[in-house]
């Protein structure tokens, strides 16, 4: 099920070089079409969404939005694990040794806002729906194969 907001510029809002409207998607991406969006898009922003998807959508979603959609521009924000260590949250004594026995004992270590793990999962991450959190080199390098796959450039830049 997809549903669309609109948002338009305020009426009083001279000082725009030219009308600017949003199209919000509420849904899954499967099934979207350049017909959907009346004709395309100029950009896509997917705002902390690649970390959630299972590798089945995580592959289709590169071919929906890069090779279906074809906007000018991919803006695609996703946790930085290298940034983890930065908060003040304790790890168990076995993290190389997570499995289903002691995936439970740890689920959330540092109570509300701590790190999750998962079973097959070396290290921790900041949300339970989380199936990854990749390494800048990681996003780096998932970035380029998908741009070379389409025919786009990659700009990474850190944020946060």
């Amino acid at each position: 099920m997809l549903s669309f907001d609109t948002l338009y510029p305020h009426p009083g809002d001279n000082d725009r070089w030219r009308d600017l409207t949003y199209k919000i998607m509420h849904g899954s991406f499967e099934g979207l079409t350049p017909e959907l969006l009346d004709g395309g898009v100029d950009v896509v922003v997917s705002c902390e969404v690649v970390e959630h998807l299972d590798p089945a959508p995580l592959k289709a979603f590169p071919e929906v939005v890069l090779g279906e959609l074809r906007p000018r521009a991919w803006i695609v924000t996703t946790p930085n694990r290298e940034f983890n260590a930065l908060y003040d949250l304790p790890l168990p004594d076995n993290l190389g040794q997570l499995d289903a026995e002691n995936v439970a004992a740890c689920e959330t270590i540092g109570g509300e806002g701590g790190r999750h793990y998962k079973e097959g999962v070396a290290y921790g991450m900041r949300h339970h729906d989380h199936k990854f959190e990749w390494t800048r080199a990681e996003f780096k390098a998932w970035a380029d194969l998908q741009a070379d796959s389409y025919g786009y450039a990659v700009k990474v830049v850190e944020i946060g």
